[in-house]
């Protein structure tokens, strides 16, 4: 298991949730239980960043065609 602690900056808050998820977890159902921990509804853009041997790369999950071509 992993414990994972996610952090929003909003205004002069944070948001903060700690979650435990399997380490074999795949990023979309990494997401779905992000939108559910935070209660989201995936009506925002978003993106995830997966870092492997110091090498980034960004996968993006969202509906709107735009956002996916940048």
């Amino acid at each position: 298991m992993l414990e994972l602690l996610i952090e929003l900056d909003v205004d002069k808050h944070v948001i903060s949730r700690r979650i435990l998820v399997s380490k074999e977890i795949e990023l979309n159902q990494l997401h779905n239980i992000i939108q559910i921990v935070l209660g989201w509804k995936g009506y925002h853009m978003h993106q995830y960043v997966k870092s492997k041997d110091n090498s980034d790369y960004t996968v993006y999950f969202d509906s709107d065609q735009p956002f996916y071509s940048r």
